[in-house]
């Protein structure tokens, strides 16, 4: 069984009140989250179809739901079920619930970002791309089909999903969103903003008695959904915000794990500010730290502090030997065949992946390649 830290702990078994996971990293958060979540199953406070947890990537769910699965075995409860359970993306959780609960978005297939491009371009005057004003070179023109068709794409994002005064917003640009919207639901396609913004619009008609197809998703979440896990809650942007709103508009408990260090989506309107003002926008909050890195060593950590400017280089380098080289090198390729040289090298060296675990030889796949230093 894995030894956990008092604030590992502590945030395992808060499952009462509204919790917010404050994480840095390499703080074993994946495992803190698997572990509360294998604990709510196996002790019967809810059912695989009672919790929803999101990951920004697949990547990143497909981990969560394997050590999950590992961690409900590990217990001896039942592992019969647990496909009920949504792990993943927020777009594939709203495209799930539209699909089980509005019929009409059957017939709905979903644009990647390529057929998303594909689609402005052969209807670039139907879109909106041809008929979109921008400033370019201190003139005015309309965007042009396969040129700023990605850029166009970007922009159309951006406008649904971050908090937008439209007042300021040309009503050329307005109008040609409206535009794209439309096209969407002539062709019958769903980009990743259409299918949050559906299921938002629809959780949020709570008021609307006469709308069937709103009552339907809203009985499903107020009597299913008990728990809601969100993961690198820093980077939510307000319109994913709505949805979890949507999601625990009647009392589902509430997870949010995240970095107040750190937010990389900010082009798609997140901003760390969820994360540092959630307590105060969210009652009951119990707030837990996992400030505990472990999986750089001592050297590594002491480094990136000093690069930071929070502790003087002289006072940390000294001690940080043994586990770092500082390098210089001619050129990029010389760089680069260094690496390439060091990762052969490493390939079958004994590592073990937990104290527990036995040995095993390192992996092509257990190698990422970095630059730590560069020379000029």
């Amino acid at each position: 069984m894995t030894a956990y830290t008092a604030s590992q702990r502590a945030a395992i078994d808060c499952v009462d009140s509204t919790l917010q996971i404050i994480a840095c990293a390499g703080s074993g958060k994946t495992q803190v989250i698997s572990q509360r979540i294998a604990n709510l199953l196996a002790s019967g406070a809810a059912e695989p179809r009672n919790i929803v947890a999101f990951t920004f990537t697949e990547k990143a769910a497909a981990e969560l739901k394997d050590r999950v699965m590992r961690l409900v075995a590990e217990s001896g409860a039942s592992t019969v079920g647990l496909a009920e359970m949504f792990i993943g993306t927020m777009h594939a959780y709203c495209l799930n619930l539209l699909q089980q609960h509005v019929p009409e978005t059957f017939r709905f297939n979903v644009l990647t970002d390529i057929t998303s491009r594909m689609l402005v371009d052969r209807y670039s005057k139907q879109s909106g791309l041809t008929t979109w004003p921008a400033t370019v070179q201190g003139g005015t023109r309309n965007l042009k089909r396969f040129v700023d068709s990605q850029l166009y794409l970007s922009v159309l994002g951006i406008l649904p999903e971050d908090e937008i005064d439209e007042s300021l917003v040309p009503q050329g640009v307005i109008d040609a969103k409206w535009d794209y919207v439309r096209l969407l639901g002539q062709r019958s396609y769903f980009d990743y903003t259409a299918m949050i913004l559906l299921a938002v619009e629809l959780l949020e008609a709570i008021d609307d008695a006469d709308d069937p197809l709103a009552q339907a998703m809203l009985r499903h979440v107020r009597d299913d959904l008990k728990f809601v896990v969100v993961d690198e809650y820093q980077d939510v942007n307000p319109l994913q915000e709505r949805l979890i709103a949507g999601l625990t508009q009647f009392g589902a408990n509430l997870c949010v794990v995240g970095d107040d260090d750190q937010t990389i989506y900010q082009w798609r309107g997140s901003e760390v500010r969820n994360i540092v003002t959630f307590a105060d926008r969210h009652d009951d909050v119990t707030q837990v730290t996992l400030a505990e890195n472990f999986r750089s060593s001592k050297g590594i950590v002491e480094l990136g502090e000093s690069v930071a400017g929070l502790i003087p280089p002289e006072q940390r380098l000294a001690k940080a030997r043994g586990d770092l080289l500082a390098l210089d090198f001619t050129d990029e390729a010389a760089e680069v065949g260094w690496i390439c040289d060091r990762i052969e090298a490493m390939q079958g060296l004994s590592f073990q992946d937990a104290p527990s675990s036995p040995p095993r030889g390192l992996a092509w796949s257990d190698l990422h390649a970095g630059m730590a230093a560069r020379g000029s």
